[in-house]
Formats: structure tokens, C-alpha cells, sequence
């Protein structure tokens, strides 16, 4: 039985892994047909070229500022979000805003990818509507590549009593790979909100893979389980035959 289930795990990293690569290829290809270019483009229209010192940016990280009171500025920041969106269902990875929300209904059996944030290779930076004391409302986008941190499994999804009498899902997980093999880690549906707070952290992001080949996992996991069932039954079978015909 436990050869069995390192067979099906393994089998499970191998298919995930296949599809994550051909992924990434495909999202690279759509990046430079159809993100790279408008990128570009958001450099020329750049409304703020002296920009004040940013201790997170520096000289070799692009950062450019659109100014959503120019139409041309909002087509182009609608554009780039939608890609970015459709960037990410292509390559499949789930950033840390909706990484929870993801595990919290994922296959237990199945493993997961965990990402960890690498480098920022572009900054966007968004002025809104102006206020009475004529200063601008702001936002941010950091466009970041991630590397794999390794892979972990979910051990646990259990409620805890949270500040106010409420309960929250904790999900509790272990590195099956990586520099932190072996390690216990939590998550729960706030820890996007304290991440950029702390210098280690669990997770930036996960892969979840295309829905087929999540039904096909859980279809073979599910015939292990029968095929596991039908042998054991046999082998009760024969030892209770061998009592009541000897």
C-alpha cells in the first residue's frame, strides 16, 4: 500500500509539473505578443519622468506613472489589467490574494506548488481623481516573477476561534520539497494582508493546474482507492474462506 501511494504521488509531481511547463511556455509567448509591447508603450506615455526616491525600486527596474484622468491612460490600464488576468489563468498561477480561497477548497490528496516572490521587474504607479487639498489618490501595481519554493501538501483544514467569538478555516500544510522540507506552516484568510510586513513568509503564490487534469487526479485517486478496496476484501476473503471451508 505504501509503495502504491509514492507511485501515485510521484505520478501526481510528474503531471504537474508537465502541465506547468507547458504553461509557462504558452504564458511567455502571450507576455510578449501582448503584454511586452503595451508595457512599452506605458513608457512612452510616462506622465512623471523625475519620479522621488523609492527605496524599493532602483535605477534598473522600469517604473512609469499613468494618469487615469487621460482616456488614453484609462484604455490602457483597463488593457493591462485584463491581461494580467488572462496572463495568470494561462500560466495557472494563483497569487497570494486568492491563494486561501483556493486551498480552502482543494483536494487534500493532491499536491500543491508553493511560488515565493523573486524580483520586481516593473512598477506601475496610478493617480486618481484629485482631492480638496489638491493632493492625488494612489495605487500601485508591481509586476514580480516568482521561482518555486518547493512543494507542500495540505495536512488539515480545521476552524479556530478567532478576536470577536468568530471561527476561521486554518489551513495547515507541510513542505514535501524544497529548503523548508518537513516544515509545518499555516495559512489562514488574512495572510496576504501581513505578507509584505514580513521578511519570511510561506507562500507568494500557488499553481493550480487546468480542471481536467484535476478530475483526472481525483478520478485515479479514486481508483487506487477502489483497486486498494478490492484487495483487501479478497485477502479478508481468503483468510475467513480458509476458517469456515478447511
Amino acid at each position: 500500500m505504501k509503495i502504491e501511494s509514492r507511485i501515485f504521488s510521484v505520478f501526481f509531481f510528474l503531471l504537474l509539473k508537465i502541465a506547468k511547463a507547458i504553461q509557462g511556455v504558452i504564458s511567455n509567448i502571450f507576455w510578449f505578443v501582448f503584454v511586452k509591447p503595451a508595457l512599452s508603450y506605458a513608457r512612452i506615455i510616462n506622465t512623471q519622468r523625475n519620479l522621488p526616491h523609492n527605496k524599493e525600486l532602483n535605477s534598473q527596474n522600469p517604473y512609469v506613472v499613468l494618469d487615469t484622468l487621460f482616456l488614453s491612460h484609462r484604455l490602457l490600464l483597463k488593457y493591462l489589467k485584463f491581461v494580467f488576468k488572462l496572463n495568470s489563468v494561462i500560466n495557472g498561477v494563483v497569487s497570494r490574494y486568492y491563494a486561501y480561497s483556493k486551498l480552502l477548497t482543494w483536494n487534500e490528496n493532491i499536491p500543491v506548488i508553493g511560488f515565493k516572490e523573486d524580483r520586481t521587474t516593473f512598477a506601475i504607479q496610478l493617480l486618481f481623481e484629485k482631492r480638496e487639498n489638491g493632493a492625488r489618490a494612489v495605487d500601485m501595481i508591481w509586476l514580480v516573477t516568482n521561482k518555486v519554493k518547493g512543494n507542500f501538501k495540505i495536512l488539515s483544514k480545521e476552524p479556530k476561534s478567532m478576536n470577536g467569538g468568530k471561527e476561521e478555516v486554518i489551513i495547515k500544510c507541510v513542505w514535501l520539497s524544497g529548503e523548508n522540507i518537513g516544515e509545518i506552516f499555516e495559512l489562514d484568510k488574512n495572510f496576504y494582508s501581513y505578507f509584505a510586513k514580513r521578511k519570511e513568509f510561506p507562500i507568494s503564490s500557488v499553481y493550480s493546474p487546468p480542471k481536467l487534469l484535476v478530475y483526472l487526479l481525483e478520478i485515479s485517486m479514486s481508483a487506487g482507492a477502489v483497486l486498494a478496496f478490492v484487495q483487501l476484501a479478497s485477502g479478508g476473503w481468503k483468510i475467513l474462506s480458509s476458517f469456515l471451508f478447511p
